[in-house]
């Protein structure tokens, strides 16, 4: 058996996601494809380790033809100095303190190791990160409710946010039955609430 990768990369906040590896120790039975164990690659085996993603599209939220990449290995000593590592808006090639755009990020893993030869073993996971969305509902739906507004446009703009904050409900569901379409429709249909609901307070998020 090889080693056969297993991580997650989710969003944690507006500016950082995690770095987490799941593969877990080698067990012939209920783990062949884990570390170690003396078949398979152990931490210490390990000589490159890259993790890379298509940045998505801010129009589309679809991933592009365009890429970034973490070298995990030489700036986290991953794996022999730990197995996760939070990531921030720098390692995504923006300033320091800037949101991670919205849209689905698929993310690869590329290992090499020298385990009685060199060899490599890669996995990808993918997800759509929507955090600056929910800030930008959050905060137009603050801003509505401290104007103290009862007028019928107000009570509209409620109503659409409100409907922005069920569509994003639907992302996690969607990214866990591996359907990403609908994930992206209903980032799409969150999104374009909150634009069209004078979302100003969207600017600090």
């Amino acid at each position: 058996m090889s080693l056969l990768p297993v991580f997650i990369v989710p969003q944690t906040s507006l500016t950082t996601s995690q770095f987490t590896d799941q593969t877990g120790l080698y067990n012939p039975s209920s783990n062949p494809g884990g570390w170690g164990g003396g078949v398979n690659p152990d931490y210490a085996s390990v000589t490159a380790a890259v993790l890379s993603a298509y940045v998505p599209s801010t129009s589309t939220f679809l991933p592009t033809s365009a890429v970034f990449s973490i070298d995990l290995f030489s700036d986290f000593g991953y794996p022999l100095s730990g197995l996760s590592f939070s990531l921030d808006s720098t390692d995504f090639g923006l300033s320091a303190g800037v949101s991670i755009p919205i849209g689905e990020y698929d993310w690869t893993l590329s290992i090499t190791y020298d385990f009685g030869g060199e060899g490599t073993a890669s996995a990808t996971y993918n997800v759509i990160y929507f955090a600056k969305t929910t800030c930008c509902l959050d905060k137009a739906w603050a801003a509505l409710g401290s104007c103290g507004c009862t007028d019928k446009k107000t009570q509209e703009k409620k109503l659409n946010i409100l409907l922005g904050f069920a569509e994003l409900n639907q992302i996690p569901s969607a990214i866990t039955c591996n359907n990403f379409t609908a994930g992206i429709n209903a980032l799409t249909i969150a999104n374009d609430t909150c634009n069209n609901s004078g979302c100003k307070p969207c600017r600090d998020c």
